[in-house]
């Protein structure tokens, strides 16, 4: 694509659930509460963040298992690789096959597949052979996809490729809007960017165009803001798609927890919904807050900080 439409969903190097927030240190992992205190010992090989208050951890880098927000090992590990829990379920593998579990630890969808997605407006996409299909919580397929390319369900709509256009299907499988489009975003608060031509917009789930197609870049909604950039404008709109404020950093991302990661000559920091600066661009790397907690870098050494840039656990 010669245009780069940023969509930053889960990738992160923290997260926070249930008051637990994920820690390394001298290469374990464990994770500390608030205040920074460890609350779940750092004796962990792997883990990833909670999610709907479970964590996937490994005792031994290898076999995968869950434990709750009090560190008990809830599922044993046996699993040879796992997701974080969505809708209920998780996704594990078993050897070279995946299905998902329930928080009881029970297997309701049979290790069939090559690879999965986590459940997303009640489906799961699914590699069946050389097949994608979406499947619900009872394992029935819903629909299978002939398209060379379809993402995940997002507000009920998934984006898919069909001759070189993005258009998108519903959860029955029915296209919504035609593949007329050189890219397209997912849909997040009823609102996707789409690409048409040299300039692109945002449409709503039901194809009505939101305002004129007019911008070189636009980045997802979030919190009811979207940061975007033409030749008369480059700042942050509303649902609405009037302008809100203006910018002028080299770089804004999507809001969460009420601030937006900011970047100006390499540096990052953090702008409240008024584009005020709150956390000072001091930081050679920073991600999104989430539930008002971040992981932030400078000089290599890596940090977590609450929204009054207050250290509350250094990683090492």
């Amino acid at each position: 694509m010669s245009r780069v439409v940023t969509f930053l969903l889960l990738f992160a190097l923290f997260s926070c659930s249930s008051q637990r927030i994920k820690i390394e240190k001298n290469g374990q992992i464990g994770y500390i509460n608030t205040k920074g205190e460890i609350v779940i010992p750092v004796t962990f090989s792997k883990g990833y963040p909670f999610s709907e208050n479970y964590a996937a951890v490994s005792n031994n880098g290898k076999l995968w298992g869950y434990i709750n927000g009090r560190g008990t090992l809830k599922i044993e590990y046996k699993y040879d690789s796992t997701l974080g829990f969505s809708e209920g379920f998780a996704a594990v593998r078993l050897g070279k096959q995946w299905g998902f579990i329930d928080k009881k630890g029970r297997i309701v969808i049979q290790p069939l597949y090559r690879s999965v997605s986590s459940y997303r407006d009640n489906l799961a996409r699914v590699e069946d052979g050389d097949i994608t299909r979406f499947i619900d919580k009872k394992g029935n397929v819903v629909f299978s996809s002939s398209y060379s390319f379809i993402g995940e369900f997002s507000d009920g709509l998934a984006p898919f490729i069909e001759t070189n256009n993005f258009g998108y299907v519903d959860t029955h499988g029915k296209v919504i809007i035609k593949p007329e489009y050189e890219y397209g975003g997912a849909f997040y608060q009823d609102r996707a960017a789409l690409y048409l031509g040299t300039t692109g917009g945002y449409v709503k789930s039901d194809g009505e165009w939101l305002n004129s197609k007019k911008y070189s870049h636009l980045s997802m909604f979030s919190e009811g803001l979207s940061y975007v950039e033409s030749e008369s404008f480059t700042g942050y709109i509303g649902l609405d798609g009037n302008e809100v404020f203006t910018t002028t950093f080299d770089y804004c991302y999507p809001f969460y927890s009420g601030y937006a990661r900011v970047v100006k000559n390499g540096k990052q920091g953090f702008i409240n919904r008024s584009g005020e600066v709150q956390i000072p661009l001091i930081w050679d790397l920073a991600k999104n807050f989430n539930n008002n907690y971040t992981t932030v870098i400078s000089n290599g050494n890596s940090f977590i900080i609450d929204k009054s840039n207050k250290k509350i656990w250094m990683n090492n």
